[in-house]
C-alpha cells in the first residue's frame, strides 16, 4: 500500500465531495479503504495521536544497533541493500537480550 501524502488527501476529499465512492477513491489512489475512512473522519487540524506513542522498541535502540552491526547491516552505513530481516533481529533480541516485546 502507498503512503498518503498531503496531495492525496486533497484529491481524496475533493473526489468524495463530488460523490465518488470511498472504495473507488481508495482503489484509484492505491490505498486501503479503511485508511481513507480514517482520514475522512479526522478533522484537518487534528493531531495524529499515533506519532505521540513510543515505539515498541523504545529503549532498545542501542541493542538493536549492536545486532545490526554484528550482521554488517547496511542500515548502519545509511545504505539500503541486503538488509537483515526484522525476524532475525527479533530472534537475537529475544534470545540474547531477553526482549519480551512483540
Amino acid at each position: 500500500m502507498a503512503r498518503l501524502r498531503q496531495e492525496h488527501l486533497l484529491v481524496m476529499r475533493e473526489m468524495v465531495a463530488r460523490d465518488v465512492p470511498v472504495r473507488q477513491v481508495a482503489r484509484d489512489l492505491g490505498v486501503d479503504e479503511s485508511t481513507l475512512r480514517y482520514h475522512l473522519a479526522r478533522a484537518d487540524a487534528a493531531p495524529d495521536g499515533r506519532r505521540d506513542r513510543k515505539s515498541v522498541v523504545h529503549g532498545w535502540e542501542a541493542r538493536i544497533a549492536v545486532v545490526l552491526a554484528r550482521f554488517a547491516d547496511p542500515r548502519i552505513r545509511g545504505e539500503a541493500m541486503d538488509r537483515v530481516e526484522a525476524s532475525v533481529v527479533h530472534g537475537v533480541l529475544r534470545r540474547e537480550f531477553a526482549y519480551a516485546g512483540r
